[in-house]
Formats: C-alpha cells, structure tokens, sequence
C-alpha cells in the first residue's frame, strides 16, 4: 500500500518531476510512510534510509523534519495515540456509546490495525511505555 505519490511524468524520456510540497504536507506524507514501514518491521528494524525509500524523499528531508531517527519514531507514536483518541472521542460523543464497552471495542479495532498494533507492542516491549515520560514533547 502506497500513497499517491506527487510526482507527475513529464513526457521526456519517461522522468518523473517531483511537485513541491508545503512543509505540512511533507512532514505528513513521511510520517504516513513511516507508519507503513513499521507496521510491516518495526522501529527497531529499520532506520531513515528505509523511510526516505518508502516515502520516496531524501534522508536529508526526513532529517529536516525530524532531527532524528528517535524523534521520528516518536512522531508516530503520536499520532498513532492522537488518532485514537480522536477516535474514542467521536464514539462517545454518540449519546448512545457512553459505555466501557464503546472504548474497548475501538481499542480492540485500533490494536487489529497493524500500523497501530505493531507500533504499541514495539512500545510495550522495548520498555518505551515504562519510562517516566513516554513521550519527551
């Protein structure tokens, strides 16, 4: 599974011109490929150069956003948690989904995700939930 990639055929040679992206749009398009590469290897497997391959970008552009490969890793942890709450929040705002039932099932559906459950059991084995702050921002 990839994302649509902005590149577009210029009609010479076969070369694919890359379109400039604003720097939300980057940093979102990388995190999205991020999250696929983990979900299929984990954090610990891989490194910046698998990321910058998936999302067809530079190590360099990865480095700009991120600083590190630390800090990437934990940008999608991030996100992976702020969708899931966005998620719990919009089902129990359903007058009729205020139960503890309601927020299991989506715990239960977000962890058959495997872009969230592989990134939450990589969390939980390598020790990452047990330190003091799990997430440095």
């Amino acid at each position: 599974m990839k994302l649509q990639d902005k590149h577009t055929r210029d009609g010479r040679a076969g070369k694919t011109r890359r379109v400039r992206r604003s720097p939300e749009e980057a940093r979102s398009h990388i995190l999205a490929a991020a999250r696929r590469v983990f979900a299929v290897q984990g954090p610990d497997a891989v490194g910046l150069k698998e990321v910058a391959r998936e999302a067809r970008v530079s190590h360099g552009l990865i480095t700009h956003y991120f600083g590190r490969y630390e800090a990437l890793v934990e940008a999608v942890l991030e996100e992976a948690a702020w969708r899931t709450q966005m998620r719990i929040v919009e089902r129990l705002r359903d007058p009729g989904e205020h139960s503890i039932e309601a927020v299991i099932e989506i715990f239960f559906e977000v962890m058959s995700n495997p872009e969230h459950g592989r990134l939450v059991a990589w969390a939980i084995l390598s020790g990452r939930v047990a330190k003091e702050r799990f997430f440095v921002r």
